[in-house]
């Protein structure tokens, strides 16, 4: 359920600019705009993706898990783990993207390096955690790793090239958020209508994720357009351009 939305956005953003950014590695102009690029297509894909399956953490799990020996009370602890992960779900999709542009510019060295602090940084918070917060530590230490490897590899790769160009990489993030946080108020208030009008199982679960989904990419693409969100109107360009054929 994790990996879906990031090799969904971050995977198959990143596969597709890899060659582009490895043609460009020598010319730092073309490739910082097109990685300044990748990453905003990226932050306004994942960030609603976010928070709107952390919103519906619950009936997506319970709509392809619960049955059987997996009952009510597992659902809510995956979903509770699942939520933890997510934390780190947005920094883990940019990082993809960014470990990408050290490959393309032939520096395979920097992000094994910056893996094994990240991984450092993981055993050392899931330690102190784990009398606490028993296994749901190791939720929150990966989101913590992603957080971390984010952080330092961003850090190298901007002295490494100089910023990423003229991207407005803050703007397009404070941008995708509140349109994204619009979205969750309109989610939640949804599935809280459609949980009290549906049967429990999974049907209702169906319901609540598809009706509050839909409701949920509605919202968030008119807010979207609403502010003005360019990276937006590039996708729905892309996506009505594979509709006509």
């Amino acid at each position: 359920v994790l990996q879906f939305p990031q090799g969904l956005v971050a995977l198959a953003i990143s596969v597709a600019i890899l060659p582009t950014l490895s043609i460009q590695a020598n010319a730092l102009p073309d490739f910082k705009n097109s990685l300044g690029q990748g990453l905003r297509l990226s932050l306004v894909l994942i960030i609603p993706a976010t928070v709107g399956l952390f919103i519906l953490a619950r009936p997506t799990v319970g709509l392809i898990f619960e049955g059987g020996e997996f009952n009510r009370v597992d659902t809510l602890n995956t979903a509770l783990a699942l939520q933890l992960y997510l934390f780190g779900l947005p920094f883990a999709a940019i990082d993809l993207l960014l470990v990408f542009a050290f490959y393309a510019r032939q520096d395979t060295i920097t992000p094994a390096i910056v893996g094994a602090i990240s991984l450092v940084a993981y055993m050392i918070v899931a330690q102190m955690l784990l009398p606490h917060m028993s296994f749901f530590a190791l939720m929150v230490a990966d989101s913590v790793k992603h957080i971390i490897h984010t952080g330092i590899s961003a850090y190298l790769l901007w002295r490494g090239i100089g910023a990423f160009g003229q991207q407005r990489l803050g703007s397009t993030t404070l941008r995708t958020s509140l349109a994204a946080a619009g979205m969750g108020v309109v989610v939640f208030a949804v599935a809280s209508v459609l949980r009290g009008l549906l049967p429990d199982g999974a049907m209702g679960y169906f319901g609540v994720v598809v009706g509050a989904g839909a409701a949920g990419l509605i919202t968030f693409s008119l807010f979207a357009t609403l502010i003005g969100l360019e990276e937006w109107r590039w996708i729905r360009g892309l996506l009505v351009q594979r509709l006509r054929g």
